[in-house]
């Protein structure tokens, strides 16, 4: 695990698996947007952005999946505490086990 990512109050570090389910988040990520009593881990992704960039995500997450070298930028709208949207910025890249099998995509991002 890269613990520059875990100890970081800068980077969000997420992983999601091929359900689009959320596997790992940082305490960071975590703190920002999972204390509203709901377990994150389990919660399908597009339960915490903004409805208009689930589509987005996805094809991010499967042009990743399909080409393991490749790593995708995009912006994505978080929730804020007042109801609202804030943008913030993501990398991806495509998670595989060792027999080079798609298991997820592992997430960076800032505000």
């Amino acid at each position: 695990m890269y613990q520059i990512f875990e100890r970081s109050d800068t980077f969000y570090r997420i992983k999601i698996d091929l359900n689009g389910c959320y596997t790992y988040a940082n305490r960071l990520f975590i703190r920002r947007f999972g204390q509203d009593g709901t377990p994150l881990l389990g919660k399908l992704f597009h339960e915490s952005i903004h409805p208009e960039d689930t589509d987005r995500c996805m094809q991010a997450a499967i042009r990743c999946i399909e080409n393991p070298q490749h790593q995708e930028k995009i912006w994505v709208r978080k929730p804020d505490r007042s109801g609202g949207y804030f943008w913030t910025v993501w990398e991806f890249a495509g998670e595989f086990d060792t027999q080079q099998q798609p298991i997820g995509v592992e997430c960076i991002g800032v505000d």
